[in-house]
């Protein structure tokens, strides 16, 4: 596993477009970049496009960027799965395991974010990845935000584990990600039955 402080180690692969692209395009060139490892046939990948967007929306600007590597997937997929979240952040696709290989990670989603050296920051959670670049950026003691990243991690947890246990068509009809839990809950709560 990469840790902290290490440089990052460079891999190549294509954009959307079929054109070849390296991660030092987009890494160590001065900027906070997180980095989204994720797959096409990954659930809880999809799961966590919208809150990346949200994070891009929120933080892009000259100090700070974001890119998505398709790991272990089709080309045609993985293109197909950006295409569908209307990803409007660099990618990086059609890289196969070596990425996973080189920083020693077996599952996804999977965030990095690295430091404008190119130095690993973090190597992990997503909100954990966020809120390092958010203290970095606002000056506010890392074990204060940390706290509070952490308890977003848990209970994200909590809401991959409650989606886990309904069906497609429930999923599609929640529609704001921080209604899911009590959505859920109420989806699983036992049904009366008619005329009692």
């Amino acid at each position: 596993k990469m840790n902290p402080g290490q440089p990052f180690i460079d891999f190549e692969g294509k954009d959307i477009n079929g054109n070849k692209v390296k991660l030092s395009d987009y890494v160590g060139k001065g900027k906070y970049v997180i980095v989204d490892f994720s797959a096409s046939w990954c659930g809880p990948c999809k799961e966590e496009m919208p809150n990346l967007a949200n994070v891009y929306n929120t933080y892009k600007n000259d100090k700070f960027d974001m890119v998505t590597v398709m790991v272990w997937d089709n080309p045609k997929a993985s293109k197909k799965m950006l295409e569908e979240f209307k990803v409007n952040w660099k990618s990086i696709i059609d890289v196969g395991m070596k990425p996973m290989e080189l920083y020693g990670f077996s599952g996804i989603p999977r965030i990095i974010l690295f430091a404008p050296d190119g130095s690993v920051v973090h190597n992990g959670s997503p909100f954990v990845a966020v809120a390092f670049y958010a203290a970095a950026k606002s000056g506010i003691q890392t074990r204060d935000i940390l706290g509070l990243a952490k308890h977003q991690q848990r209970e994200h947890d909590q809401r991959i584990f409650l989606l886990s246990r309904i069906s497609t068509r429930q999923r599609r009809e929640m529609r704001r990600p921080r209604a899911i839990i009590p959505s859920v809950a109420k989806i699983m709560k036992p049904r009366r039955q008619s005329g009692s």
